[in-house]
């Protein structure tokens, strides 16, 4: 499932150059130098339609495992697959779930988006989760298969249909500051020639809950003609994309939109079920942005399309009443936030932000910009994404992902994701590898 081919001399190369490298004096982070982990994962369990196994950085402690999933078939036999080999994963984290989101309440409702604020307070959070789950099933193209996929999930871990719906839901309400960097020919360290296409994806969300525990990186292989192989990186019992790479070349990020102040209706496609859609569906960015501006859409967010056919990675400012398209020459430039030739960025503040951090280390590596800068450089100095990070490397087919530790569950001991050493997937390996025999 992983090249096997080491790395150590390209690692050592990167930690010689990196190591003599002082941080930008505008960032307040330091280069991540902790060797990639390419070993492969250790096999735990296999059912029907599904392969489980873990994958853990033995070169720094506190880690959770990373949970390597496979599953196959239709969406209900995926979904079955998916509960049954997770289902102590699912069972202890969703009593976990509810405790956290309460707790948050408790403290603030400002993260609850506003049409959902007083239905909470009125009705209490699985009520609305309920609620958001029929109202976007009814605009959501592709609703029979996500309750079919959601179902057999539910029917694998042993618990009703609504738990596993209601964890779906959380992303519509729970939006994040986060970043993400397109990088192709000229910006990048092999050049127009190679027609390279690095791609980021930094999460930074609250690391003060339970969802870490159990990192997972779910590939889905549906029935063929049901969509193609694609990857995720989320938690065991989420699904829907929130960051992910598909065997169409296409990858995905995704940023909340603060400054946006027009409609977020509740009726309408969940974000994160047509990001995944996006990855099992489409083919290439326009067919990716014709879902969008057709989507009946809920929320303000930036959704970063990488499509390596193309060599292109485009940014939407994505909303319910705005589509707009950017890339490098409609982009309009401001303070610390030029444009560049073949390389689009957010970074993880408020937008349009100022902050010169990210602008400082991408001015610097501009034309030698690969997969180790974007995680070695732009995220530790920036120190974005500190709960999960992904980088796809599409010439290459490599995913690179990290994850915040666990800690203790309260946001205490907490290693961010940015400062986490990373671990390497071969996704031709991810995407073709043959279901078990049963």
């Amino acid at each position: 499932m992983f090249r096997l081919t080491s790395t150590l001399a390209l690692v050592t190369l990167y930690t010689t150059l990196f190591s003599s490298v002082n941080s930008q004096s505008t960032c307040s982070g330091t280069p991540n130098l902790h060797p990639v982990w390419t070993s492969e994962p250790t096999l735990v369990n296999t059912t029907k339609n599904g392969i489980k196994s873990i994958s853990l950085p033995t070169n720094f402690s506190g880690n959770a495992p990373v949970i390597v999933l496979h599953v196959y078939g239709t969406d209900y036999e995926m979904g079955l697959a998916y509960g049954t080999l997770l289902q102590t994963e699912i069972k202890t984290l969703l009593p976990l779930v509810w405790e956290y989101m309460y707790n948050q309440m408790n403290s603030s409702l400002d993260w609850i988006p506003e049409p959902y604020r007083d239905l909470v307070m009125e009705y209490g959070l699985e009520w609305a989760l309920d609620l958001t789950w029929n109202a976007t099933q009814a605009y959501t193209p592709t609703a029979t298969y996500w309750a079919q996929l959601v179902q057999g999930i539910a029917d694998g871990v042993g618990v009703d249909m609504k738990d596993i719906a209601r964890m779906c839901m959380i992303p519509e309400f729970i939006k994040a500051q986060c970043s993400m960097v397109g990088a192709w020919n000229n910006a990048t360290k092999n050049g127009s020639n190679q027609g390279q296409l690095i791609q980021l994806r930094a999460l930074d969300w609250g690391t003060d809950g339970p969802f870490q525990q159990y990192p997972l990186v779910t590939t889905f292989h549906p029935v063929a003609g049901s969509g193609v192989a694609h990857t995720t990186l989320s938690w065991a019992g989420l699904v829907g994309a929130i960051t992910g790479y598909s065997s169409n070349g296409i990858g995905i990020s995704e940023k909340v939109w603060d400054a946006y102040n027009g409609a977020k209706p509740i009726n309408g496609y969940a974000w994160n079920f047509l990001l995944q859609d996006i990855l099992r569906y489409d083919i290439d960015t326009d067919s990716a942005l014709s879902r969008i501006a057709t989507a009946n859409r809920t929320c303000s967010i930036w959704i970063g399309i990488g499509d390596y056919f193309n060599q292109q990675f485009k940014i939407v400012a994505y909303s319910n009443q705005l589509v707009e398209i950017i890339n490098p020459r409609n982009f309009v430039p401001y303070q610390n936030h030029p444009t560049y030739s073949d390389l689009l960025f957010i970074n993880k503040h408020v937008q349009p932000s100022t902050e010169p951090c990210m602008n400082d280390i991408i001015n610097k590596w501009y034309g030698s910009i690969d997969a180790l800068v974007l995680f070695q450089q732009i995220t530790a100095l920036e120190q974005t994404g500190n709960m999960h990070i992904a980088v796809y490397d599409f010439s290459n087919q490599l995913m690179y992902i990290s994850n915040a530790s666990p800690g203790d569950g309260h946001g205490n001991n907490v290693t961010n994701a940015y400062d986490q050493p990373f671990i390497r997937f071969n996704m031709t390996e991810q995407w073709t590898m043959a279901a078990p025999a049963f």
